[in-house]
């Protein structure tokens, strides 16, 4: 948990939500019947932070948050990381900047993540296709495998023809292949086999 929000935090946590988002009400339709009806993500942090102590007067909600996060035993651990997502978009201060560890792989991803969610058309397939170079360097063909293939869908629609570069990916990924007799054994089995294909289900 404490690798993965490092990776986030070394990416940027304004990269996935904004200060503005941050402070606006959740969707109000879809939590018109819980406790976060016209809660901002901020307010709803500041009651998470504020009840991980004591939860006299909180909704049911919070008390159960920390119950669970109790019997996983980390609560300390989400408690240290709201506390660190509070000072990032709340300080008004300068503030010296708690130093996460970070898996590599995991940042890189996000970093591919951002590049996406910044690109325009005239940039989005050059990231996807770094984005598939990537997860195939890693050891994670079918990942690529099926990243390429939505990519290509949302880009392209999933009726048209398939773009040149996109299908050469496919052909490239679909040599790593495994054989069928060692792919059907792998998903009986339910162990992790990185080089298999597969579509997803």
């Amino acid at each position: 948990m404490q690798l993965f929000y490092g990776s986030i935090k070394e990416v940027g946590l304004e990269n996935f939500i904004s200060n503005k988002e941050f402070n606006e009400p959740l969707f109000t339709d879809h939590w018109k019947e819980t406790c976060w009806k016209d809660k901002s993500l901020n307010q709803i942090l500041q009651n998470l932070i504020s009840s991980y102590s004591d939860t006299t007067g909180f909704e049911k909600y919070y008390i159960e948050f920390w119950t669970r996060r109790k019997a996983d035993n980390n609560e300390v651990a989400v408690y240290e990381i709201f506390r660190d997502i509070n000072k990032t978009y709340n300080s008004k201060l300068n503030f010296d900047e708690e130093r996460w560890n970070q898996e590599p792989k995991i940042t890189e991803l996000l970093k591919l993540e951002v590049k996406l969610k910044n690109s325009d058309s005239s940039s989005v397939k050059k990231i996807n296709i770094e984005y598939f170079e990537y997860l195939r360097n890693i050891g994670l063909h079918s990942s690529a495998s099926n990243f390429i293939r939505y990519a290509h869908a949302v880009e392209h629609g999933i009726t048209e023809k398939w773009d040149k570069d996109y299908l050469d990916l496919i052909n490239t990924v679909e040599t790593d292949s495994v054989s069928c007799e060692n792919y059907w054994n792998w998903r009986q089995s339910a162990e992790w086999y990185t080089e298999t294909y597969d579509n997803g289900p």
